[in-house]
């Protein structure tokens, strides 16, 4: 009879006071929502091409994925040699404050720290991207590349502070 109650009361504790794991969130196919963004409005709004995927509070990727200049003139030395990078390659995480869903107004929780850099007209991207405490891939993962020919990146963040970045 005390071995049932020390089997009870362990389990009792056990049950109560030992943390279980967190249950994994099981991924696949495409994870991030992407669009163009049509122009930038000032250090913390842009206006985005398609809004539809995105709401306020979403943790977000801008990305400048094009805009280098090269040189082509007849100079074979020099013939295409970046001439300036401008802001291709600059990216930085952001969480949105609000959403027009009509307008395509964004405008984000901080200012942008890459603002004098990027070129709406030089395929700036926004990118959602999602995050799990525990994810599980359990099939493929995708991009959506009728929204951004010749792009396939996946982003997103794992157990909080790790984010992984894929090239299909």
């Amino acid at each position: 009879m005390l071995r049932i109650k020390l089997f009870l009361i362990f389990f009792f504790i056990s049950k109560c006071f030992i943390p279980s794991g967190n249950a994994q969130t099981a991924i696949s196919g495409i994870i991030n929502s992407y669009t163009y963004v049509d122009s930038i409005i000032d250090a913390d709004s842009i206006i985005v091409g398609d809004p539809s995927d995105f709401n306020a509070g979403d943790t977000v990727l801008l990305i400048q994925v094009k805009g280098i200049e090269i040189i082509v003139s007849d100079d074979a030395t020099y013939f295409g040699f970046p001439q300036s990078v401008y802001g291709a390659g600059k990216y930085e995480f952001l969480l949105i404050n609000t959403i027009n869903q009509l307008t395509g107004d964004v405008n984000f929780t901080g200012d942008m720290s890459n603002f004098g850099d990027y070129d709406a007209g030089g395929s700036l991207q926004l990118v959602r991207v999602p995050g799990y405490d525990n994810a599980m891939v359990i099939d493929t993962l995708t991009s959506q590349p009728q929204c951004c020919p010749n792009l396939y990146y996946l982003y997103y963040f794992s157990i909080g502070i790790h984010m992984e970045e894929y090239r299909l």
